[in-house]
């Protein structure tokens, strides 16, 4: 339980920050009453009511700030879907999936960040567990070590089961959204399959066309679920997409069990020794895959190549131009203190921990909402 000094130092940074929030130029013609209005309400409540103008001119600031987005040249350009009042893990699942028909928008992506309820003054409210919105799950057989479906999963398909997912253990099975309430209890609310655009997989070559018999596919919207926003002292649980780039599912789908493997089999590539490179030849060929095939979808996505130009357009007293591509090299730290902010309220390796953090008189299995 926090002490009460723990909740005056916190209220004393909120006041802060509020006051540096509204002295931004971009808020220059907010007059001084509004600064005011909202301090007292932060001493009174211990958060924020802030405008709908306010809560958009934040979070586009804080797309801008985020050095690591390639997008976030067109910072002046997001949407807000603004979800705050959304206060119980139903309602801001519901707000999520019409979100994620709004974002996907058919194939032709729009970058929007959807904001939820503040969190109270002790740093309680909703959060969504699931790193990205959009997941597949991942089950790990432990006889032969072996996976199917994402790897990276394998822990929060575990948690999704044990409040009462029915999964199917198939090598694409949409993870719900997992959500913890104020008082720590979870749920589940499984994924709406008709509203998640899905890309098959298939080769532009020819002679590779039997990359149809793979079986592969991905998702068309890239949303990072696990993200807060700091505007003026409030933190409010996000929502955030922007679109993919090919070299980053090309090494997701790499990295499922004998993927890489099979293709190089397939293609005749010598896997008996590293040095003959069988690993990169096959990895070229699905980022090849990927772009074909979100192209031919009509899926909005970017090349490696040009993410990395574009992350150098953008940052140059930070980056240094890439020698190879998509890797490249900062030159100056980041100010993590830099407000606004899209900060990650949950590390995808935490949630491994969550199960066993949450006592399971507290784990609640839910209806769809």
């Amino acid at each position: 339980m926090i002490v009460r000094d723990e909740l005056i130092r916190e209220l004393v940074r909120r006041r802060r920050e509020c006051a540096r929030f509204f002295a931004l130029p971009q808020l220059a013609h907010v007059g001084r009453h509004r600064v005011r209005e909202a301090l007292a309400e932060l001493d009174d409540t211990g958060i924020v009511t802030h405008t709908s103008e306010e809560l958009v001119i934040g979070a586009r600031l804080a797309w801008r700030n985020s050095p690591r987005c390639l997008g976030r040249a067109h910072w002046r350009a997001l949407h807000i879907a603004d979800a705050r009042l959304a206060d119980t893990p139903g309602g801001l699942a519901q707000a999520c999936w019409a979100y994620l028909q709004a974002a996907t928008n058919g194939g032709a992506v729009r970058v929007i960040a959807l904001i939820g309820p503040p969190r109270r003054l002790d740093g309680i409210g909703l959060q969504i567990v699931n790193p990205q919105l959009i997941g597949y799950g991942g089950y790990l057989d432990a006889t032969n070590a072996t996976v199917v479906g994402d790897p990276a999963s394998i822990a929060l398909t575990a948690v999704a089961q044990d409040l009462g997912w029915d999964a199917t253990g198939g090598r694409f099975d949409l993870l719900p959204l997992v959500i913890s309430d104020p008082d720590g209890d979870l749920s589940f609310y499984p994924a709406p399959e008709q509203q998640v655009l899905e890309v098959p997989m298939a080769h532009p070559d020819p002679e590779l066309r039997w990359f149809t018999d793979l079986g592969l596919k991905w998702h068309a919207l890239h949303s990072v679920s696990n993200m807060t926003l700091e505007i003026g002292g409030m933190s409010y649980p996000t929502v955030f997409n922007e679109w993919y780039v090919s070299s980053q599912i090309a090494a997701m789908l790499a990295r499922r069990d004998g993927v890489l493997v099979t293709i190089a089999e397939r293609m005749g590539l010598d896997t008996s020794s590293e040095r003959t490179l069988w690993r990169d030849r096959a990895l070229l060929e699905i980022n090849r895959a990927v772009l074909h095939s979100y192209h031919d979808a009509g899926v909005r996505i970017v090349d490696h190549h040009t993410a990395a130009r574009l992350a150098v357009g953008i940052n140059p007293p930070r980056c240094a131009q890439p020698s190879t591509t998509p890797c490249r090299r900062c030159l100056t730290t980041p100010d993590p203190a830099l407000r606004p902010a899209f900060v990650s309220s949950t590390s995808a390796a935490a949630t491994a921990d969550i199960a066993q953090a949450v006592p399971p008189r507290r784990r609640q299995a839910s209806q769809p909402a």
